[in-house]
């Protein structure tokens, strides 16, 4: 029995043609109507297979990428904890300084550094803050720790150190790469200290702290600067000196935090983070906990960012000098 005929769908329709085939599949010989089909339609058919061609490769991709994206997950989650083991732990009493430290990076890793050290007669505090934002700066910062790990033992000069150091990190990055950074080394017996800047915000000192501290009243580490580390081989830096008193506060942190941006693109700026500062130092003096002090600062940074997206990393580092510590005037 030969095909029974059907009526001929519109062949420049897809959609007329695949509802024709559907009906097609219902006859009992439909061979003749499919070829009949093939020989109208003029490219349709192989318009459809290039398609589904074209969304099979897509997918394909698709999953690559997904596989890719699962290997590039887990290799930034094992940088972020070599990363976490060479930062410094977020407390520390060490030569009658109370030092707490956070950082919060904006992406899996970290562009911000810190680290301190402690000698015989001497405290070494760092904080620096590696161009951009991502695995590059992180690397940086990598190199930077190992370097310190050498250099501690071998000076107890800011500046010499900062030699020695931006040296290391151009002939890592040729200067392609570079960090803002500062270093202070604080005399243990006297609370007097050294420090050095490579173009990074000045850490500052609070004194006498009370409910009417304000930003006029802090005393900020600005009496020298320098080059960025890694920016440019042979470069010098100055120091500058200055003493500790008891019950100083001592506060150093990365751009990221002053630079902040609320939902409305507002920036938070030096005066509201000021109020940060002295409010949660304030709110947690009475148990001299300047851990909860610090985690605090930043909690008001976080929710004045409120959804906004962290775009810096942000470091903290809130310091308090006891010279009555059993490690001073002995």
């Amino acid at each position: 029995m030969g095909a029974k005929k059907l009526d001929q769908p519109d062949y420049s329709n897809d959609q007329a043609v695949l509802e024709y085939l559907s009906e097609v599949a219902k006859e009992d010989e439909p061979q003749a109507l499919f070829e009949e089909v093939v020989r109208n339609t003029k490219g349709t058919i192989q318009k459809i297979a290039h398609r589904l061609a074209f969304y099979e490769k897509q997918m394909n991709e698709l999953v690559d990428m997904s596989a890719e994206g699962v290997r590039m997950e887990s290799d930034l989650f094992m940088a972020r904890t070599v990363q976490d083991n060479y930062m410094p732990i977020n407390s520390a009493s060490i030569g009658g300084m109370e030092i707490a430290g956070f950082n919060i990076p904006c992406t899996e890793v970290s562009g911000d550094w810190w680290y301190y050290s402690e000698t015989e007669n001497y405290i070494f505090l760092w904080i620096g803050d590696a161009t951009g934002h991502g695995i590059a700066p992180a690397l940086l910062t990598c190199a930077a720790n190992s370097a310190m790990s050498v250099i501690k033992d071998l000076t107890e000069s800011p500046a010499t150190a900062m030699e020695l150091l931006n040296n290391c990190l151009y002939d890592t990055g040729k200067g392609s790469m570079m960090m803002t950074a500062f270093a202070c080394t604080l005399d243990k017996q006297t609370g007097q200290f050294t420090y050095s800047v490579a173009s990074h915000d000045p850490p500052f000192i609070i004194r006498d702290l009370n409910e009417k501290t304000r930003m006029k009243d802090f005393i900020y580490l600005n009496e020298n600067n320098s080059n960025r580390l890694g920016e440019k081989e042979g470069s010098k830096y100055s120091e500058s000196t200055g003493q500790l008193q008891h019950g100083d506060y001592l506060i150093l942190t990365t751009d990221g935090i002053p630079e902040a941006r609320n939902p409305e693109g507002d920036e938070l700026g030096d005066r509201k983070f000021t109020k940060f500062i002295v409010k949660n130092i304030l709110d947690n003096k009475k148990n001299d906990d300047i851990k909860a002090a610090a985690k605090g600062i930043l909690n008001d940074v976080n929710s004045f960012r409120s959804y906004a997206e962290q775009e810096d990393d942000l470091t903290l580092i809130l310091c308090t000098y006891d010279s009555l510590s059993g490690f001073f005037n002995e």
